[in-house]
């Protein structure tokens, strides 16, 4: 069996804020639009654009 490469990058979903805190869902997306949430969520401000990471690490 053949398995295909697939890249895996981090991305947070802004168009729906957690409503209790005002933090963003970080979700893992791959392949062809496969997206996975991680249960982790950050401020939009600690949002690193240019790596696609947490700024500070710590969430």
């Amino acid at each position: 069996m053949i398995w295909p490469n697939y890249s895996i990058c981090k991305c947070i979903r802004t168009d729906k804020p957690l409503k209790w805190n005002r933090k963003y869902p970080i979700y893992l997306r791959f392949g062809l639009g496969s997206v996975i949430p991680t249960n982790l969520d950050t401020f939009p401000e600690q949002w690193d654009k240019r790596k696609n990471e947490p700024k500070n690490k710590h969430c």
